[in-house]
């Protein structure tokens, strides 16, 4: 009875909480759930794409794993939305005889979403299930033909954009780029799925109770995560273009299109959104770093703690500094007429940011000065890289457009 009774226990220690509602309320990750995400990403075939897609939504994944496959499957949902998007938005990119391979492409990236739509329908429906038998199977089954399904349908696309030579030059290698990641999140997503299914194949019959137990936390509630935002429509061509021509004014355009791309929905056209997004971004980016560098001291070489601690604590100013310019950005709109108030606050929000820079930009060079072994000093300095880059854009943003808030 011992063994069966292990392997309940570690089926049960799947579950953190069985509600959104109950995930930690500190806007910060903890270093438990980033440990917990980049466990999880190790059963998957990009498990650094994985922990870089998942760790921006630590504070409401925790050690959920029902909340972990969740906002798996709807980030893999919001890439291929936003792909098709940004596909059809770059039709004047075809070459001539090539618009017949397009289309036939942009079918199959709406394919896709479709599938990814039926396969987060089908693990709402795994919850619902009775009994342990032929229904339960069913779904679980239409979960990984869904999203199988999807992924033939990327890579189909991928390929013919390839081989078909459909469009110019650099267009050509942008949408590769962002078709390959669509399908890199859905492997991983479908990978996140089949682990926890290997895991309740293990236990005998007799617990078949416990197992629904289990399965009914995968009845998902789709309200209570910014990764959801596309599961209820999909960007327009105009919200793209919107946000492709503001991101033309920052240092790194292409990251900011990525970025915002998919909260295109929520920005449409509107420009205080899209800063007021874009601030988000960065002040996620920067939290989830700061618990992932916390969470790897155990890479740090002797004589290094210092450093590191330095580099942590800088992380955390910038932090605290962001969440600063996001209260001015609030400010803003409260502010009466566009004078001296606006102009204040705006101002103020420019500092704020500009002193985030400064920090996360200290930490890179700390961390250059060989505080950390080898591989992880690189993986840790791209993070801090990427915060630092989405941070730059949002500024840029605020000070390209704003007085037009």
């Amino acid at each position: 009875m011992a063994k069966p009774l292990l392997l309940l226990l570690a089926a049960l220690s799947i579950l953190y909480t069985a509600s959104p509602a109950n995930a930690a309320t500190t806007s910060s990750p903890s270093s438990s759930a980033i440990d917990f995400i980049e466990a999880s990403c190790s059963a998957t075939l990009y498990p650094d794409l994985c922990v870089q897609s998942l760790s921006r939504y630590a504070v409401s994944i925790q050690r959920n794993r029902s909340q972990l496959i969740q906002t798996a499957f709807s980030v893999s949902l919001e890439e291929a939305q936003s792909t098709k998007t940004i596909f059809a938005n770059k039709l004047n990119g075809v070459k001539p005889g090539g618009m017949a391979v397009v289309k036939d492409c942009l079918e199959q990236i709406d394919d896709a979403v479709d599938q990814l739509r039926e396969s987060i329908e089908e693990l709402k429906n795994i919850g619902q299930a009775k009994g342990v038998g032929q229904d339960l199977e069913f779904h679980i089954s239409n979960v990984q033909t869904w999203t199988s399904a999807a992924l033939t349908d990327l890579s189909t696309c991928t390929d013919a954009v390839v081989a078909g030579e459909a469009l110019d030059g650099g267009l050509e290698t942008s949408v590769r780029a962002r078709m390959d990641g669509a399908a890199r999140v859905t492997s991983n997503a479908l990978a996140l799925f089949n682990s926890i299914i290997t895991l309740f194949s293990l236990l005998p019959e007799s617990m078949a109770k416990p197992i629904i137990l289990l399965l009914a936390a995968l009845s998902i509630l789709y309200t209570a995560s910014p990764a959801n935002a596309a599961t209820t429509s999909s960007p327009s061509s105009s919200a793209i273009d919107f946000i492709e021509a503001s991101c033309s004014a920052t240092l790194y355009p292409a990251l900011c299109v990525q970025s915002l791309s998919r909260y295109a929905t929520s920005i449409q056209r509107n420009r205080r959104q899209l800063i007021q997004t874009a601030f988000s971004v960065s002040l996620d980016e920067a939290q989830s770093t700061k618990a992932i560098f916390a969470s790897k001291l155990n890479g740090v070489k002797p004589g290094g703690m210092a450093v590191v601690k330095d580099c942590i604590e800088q992380i955390g100013d910038a932090v605290d500094q962001l969440r600063e310019s996001i209260e001015e950005l609030k400010s803003i709109g409260q502010a009466k007429g566009t004078g001296q108030g606006s102009r204040l606050h705006i101002g103020n929000a420019q500092t704020w940011t500009s002193a985030a820079l400064t920090d996360i930009s200290t930490c890179t060079d700390a961390v250059a000065g060989e505080a950390r072994d080898g591989g992880l000093e690189t993986s840790v300095r791209a993070r801090v890289d990427g915060v630092a880059q989405v941070t730059s854009n949002a500024l840029a943003l605020l000070n390209r457009f704003g007085t037009e808030l």
